[in-house]
This record gives structure tokens, sequence and C-alpha cells, in this order.
């Protein structure tokens, strides 16, 4: 998987959850940058991203999780 596929799924999952379509995200954009990503739409983002991925995330490993680019090297650590 690339890293380009890997960011364009996060997206993907993101600004569906946040239910915005016409949002540019990159790598360095974080949750309070984004309107509607709240702590509850950030658990529906995880789980989706896990099922998605087929990955399970640590406690630890959410927390460090601070912008988008932080989600997509966390699941680039599970599939290597």
């Amino acid at each position: 998987m690339t890293h380009d596929h890997t960011f364009n799924k996060v997206s993907e999952i993101i600004l569906k959850n946040v239910g915005q379509t016409k949002l540019n995200l990159n790598r360095n954009t974080l949750s309070s940058d984004v309107d509607g990503w709240g702590s509850l739409q950030h658990i529906m983002i995880i789980s989706e991203i896990e099922e998605t991925f087929g990955i399970k995330f640590d406690f630890m490993e959410i927390l460090e999780m601070k912008s988008v680019g932080d989600i997509c090297i966390a699941i680039e650590k599970q599939n290597s």
C-alpha cells in the first residue's frame, strides 16, 4: 500500500465522519482544524480506520494521533 493510498483513504473516512466533502486535508491537518471533528467523531474515525485497514490501535497510539499524518504513520507502522 502506498503512502498516497493510505492518505486518500484516511481523508475519505475523516470527511465522511465529519459530514464534509469539500474540505482540503493534508498530513498536517489537526482535528482542531476541522469543524465537526470532536471526540465522538474521532472515535468513529479510528474505529472505521481499524476496520478498513484490518488493524487495531492500542490506547497510547490513539492518544498520540494529533494530525492526519500521525494517523497515516500509525497505519503504515501496523502494516509494515
